[in-house]
């Protein structure tokens, strides 16, 4: 038996987006007069497959969908007796393609499958307000609902996770994506429009007009949006797996601020390094804080009232490009610390410190946070042992006259 043929096969950018009309149409037949015929498979409306073969001259036409063509909608493929009656006609239908299925004849005595503008004006305000719904509805749970939870807190984020690139990239990414929501609405509107107004669709449209610049665009829009995704995928990835952070007793490097080993006595710290996850350092520059520690300290202390105090440190310490910063980073990170600790949030009171700005908390243990000048510093400080403990008033009160210096 001899074995067919493989039919062969060949993929093109589309020169235009799905909802115009006209130059799909235009350029499907165009496609079909060089002998590539849009096939039958195909899974992307962003790269479609032809079908290699002789030269043809036929007719395509895109009846919008009565209902979403999403893949897991009813509207995903046309009613079997719609096929049927447009078979009947002398129309092949071949897929669906964004929100209308495509149709095609070579018979040039074939009539037209709709020829009343009326009835094809309603069937397009149709795909209008579907694509109006769910294009928001989309962009608000991929791009605003992150957004707003992400950067609700700008400074905190751009500083400690994404970084200004990754940020940047990402707000490009999603102002491109509301414009082209935009654009796409408002094409249809004025399609609609002319068709509720008694003209036809235009059959010849010059679809080569603009359809590299319109190539190129998707393409560098898909570039950005991959890249953006790589870059927010390794950041968070590298946040979660504190990447970049190394035992305390290995870092050779200066720390900036003071730590439980500048609380007492000069030599009287002892580190711990049993402490649960290790005593640790991570420091990092940034272009909003071109100084960035996190720290955890296990250790001891003797003060100089003999009073010995055992615990663990946690510090954040920033140094940023402007003093404004340095306060809308401490302000984000109490919000981001009330908001995610919730019933174990508790204010605590303090005296005026002299800083620029001050807030104190409970949460597992308590926390204060000090602005002066372009520095922030972040203070959470549990104690072991009753008795010897410094009250947060105390330690507080030092930190921020360190902070001052």
């Amino acid at each position: 038996m001899e074995e067919t043929a493989k039919k062969k096969t060949a993929y093109r950018l589309p020169p235009c987006p799905w909802y115009d009309i006209e130059g799909t149409q235009s350029w499907l037949e165009s496609m079909a007069e060089d002998g590539l015929t849009l096939s039958e498979e195909g899974i992307s409306d962003g790269l479609l497959r032809f079908d290699v073969g002789e030269e043809v001259r036929v007719r395509v036409r895109l009846d919008a969908a009565p209902q979403d063509t999403g893949l897991f909608s009813s509207g995903n493929e046309p009613d079997k007796e719609a096929v049927e009656i447009a078979e009947v006609a002398g129309w092949k239908y071949l897929r669906k393609y964004g929100q209308f299925y495509v149709y095609m004849t070579a018979d040039e005595n074939a009539p037209e499958l709709n020829t009343d503008p009326a009835v094809q004006a309603m069937a397009l305000d149709a795909v209008r307000k579907r694509e109006r719904s769910s294009s928001f509805t989309l962009l608000f749970w991929l791009i605003v609902y992150p957004a707003l939870t992400l950067f609700g807190y700008p400074v905190m984020t751009m500083v400690t996770v994404l970084g200004v690139p990754i940020a940047a990239l990402g707000l490009l990414v999603c102002i491109l994506e509301i414009s082209g929501t935009v654009r796409k609405l408002l094409h249809l509107r004025r399609l609609k429009k002319r068709l509720a107004e008694g003209e036809a669709l235009d059959i010849r449209k010059n679809w080569r007009r603009g359809a590299n610049r319109y190539r190129v665009v998707q393409l560098a829009g898909w570039i950005l949006l991959i890249a953006w995704l790589v870059l927010l995928v390794r950041g968070w990835g590298e946040d979660i797996s504190d990447a970049g952070k190394i035992p305390l007793q290995e870092y050779t490097g200066t720390i900036p601020c003071a730590t439980m080993e500048d609380m007492g006595i000069p030599g009287s710290f002892e580190l711990d390094e049993t402490g649960y996850g290790g005593s640790e350092i991570k420091v990092w520059s940034s272009l909003l804080a071109p100084t960035a520690v996190q720290l955890r300290q296990y250790g001891s202390v003797t003060l100089m009232d003999g009073r010995k105090v055992e615990g663990v440190l946690y510090i954040e310490y920033y140094e940023t490009a402007s003093p404004w910063l340095a306060r809308q980073l401490a302000r984000e990170q109490q919000q981001y610390n009330k908001k995610h600790w919730k019933s174990r949030y508790a204010e605590l009171a303090l005296p005026e410190l002299g800083v620029d700005y001050q807030a104190a908390y409970m949460n597992i243990h308590p926390t204060v946070i000090l602005a002066e000048g372009h520095k922030v510093m972040s203070v959470g400080f549990l104690q072991w042992h009753e008795g010897d403990e410094m009250p947060v008033e105390e330690w507080a009160a030092f930190f921020a006259e360190e902070l001052k210096k």
